[in-house]
């Protein structure tokens, strides 16, 4: 029988919730990369453009993925991307931003303190 990675069922569902719901802004992120290819650019790109798209959103769509494999760092990833990102805080009051991108990374770390909490209630009992 296969054993579960977290050890409450509650934390693993929370982590499947913020997997799938993570895939909504990385398919955007997706079709805007996909979408840009080849096309002409009504201004030049500048280096400031590149960096602050390299922070938000692809940066945080970055952590999303990696958050599948890698919870902890993926999630505050996508989370630094949203606060470091100019007028990070800002980026908080965008609903699309704070669904997007804020809410699976929460998921993600609200799973892992419902597991950490389990396992130090299990050290401590055994």
């Amino acid at each position: 029988m296969l054993k579960p990675r977290t050890p409450s069922a509650a934390a693993a569902a929370l982590h499947w919730v913020a997997r799938v719901w993570s895939l909504v802004p990385v398919f955007f992120v997706l079709m805007i990369l996909i979408g840009g290819i080849g096309e002409p650019t009504p201004e030049p790109v500048t280096t400031e453009d590149i960096v602050l798209l390299t922070i938000f959103p692809f940066g945080a769509s970055v952590g999303l993925v990696l958050a599948w494999w890698y919870p902890l760092v993926g999630s505050l990833m996508a989370l630094a991307g949203l606060l470091v990102f100019p007028n990070g805080f800002l980026m908080l009051l965008n609903p699309f931003a704070l669904l997007g991108w804020g809410v699976p990374a929460a998921l993600h770390l609200t799973a892992l303190g419902i597991t950490a909490r389990a396992r130090r209630a299990r050290g401590a009992a055994g």
